[in-house]
């Protein structure tokens, strides 16, 4: 059975020529962690008054601070989302998740640069079900429970440093 496997994608999550898929993958970073609900208010956000969604001359375009931002998503979702501000905002480094398997479970924790905190929740597929695993304080453990196969993170829905060689058990082997 192999335990190391190779990215099933050509480039990780978020790379390209010109780093043009950053900012959709973080959004989607930030759906996974928030929730779509925290994404209710934008309409409101970018058009505070209804007059100007029916503006088509480009004077509705509103300017607004990430600081602002983050309030909305910090109201609407109900959660403190000051540390993905931080990690994915504030300073260029992106976030490693480690991965391996130890006594039956799979082990998972965010290395950060400058060992910022990062909750962020992780997606694992085990065998055919994919499971939502929180990572409180960074870190969590997924009993595999005798699982022919996973893939951490299935959707490459999280902007990170691409591991390589992740933790990946695949059937027959």
């Amino acid at each position: 059975m192999t335990l190391r496997g190779t990215p099933r994608t050509p480039r990780p999550a978020g790379t390209g020529e010109n780093g043009c898929f950053a900012a959709p993958i973080t959004l989607r970073g930030a759906t996974l962690t928030a929730g779509s609900g925290a994404w209710s208010s934008y309409p409101w956000f970018a058009y505070p008054d209804p007059a100007m969604e029916k503006m088509t001359d480009g004077g509705q375009c509103r300017f607004a601070t990430t600081d602002e931002l983050l309030a909305i998503a910090e109201k609407e979702s109900k959660r403190e989302l000051a540390w993905f501000w931080e990690l994915y905002l504030r300073q260029p480094a992106l976030p490693e998740l480690l991965s391996e398997v130890k006594d039956g479970a799979l082990q998972l924790a965010w290395k950060t640069p400058g060992d910022l905190p990062f909750p962020m929740p992780v997606d694992v597929k085990i065998d055919e079900k994919i499971t939502r695993v929180e990572m409180k304080d960074g870190r969590a453990s997924v009993p595999l429970n005798g699982a022919k196969e996973f893939v951490v993170d299935p959707l490459n829905w999280i902007l990170r440093v691409p591991e390589a060689a992740p933790a990946k058990r695949t059937k027959g082997k």
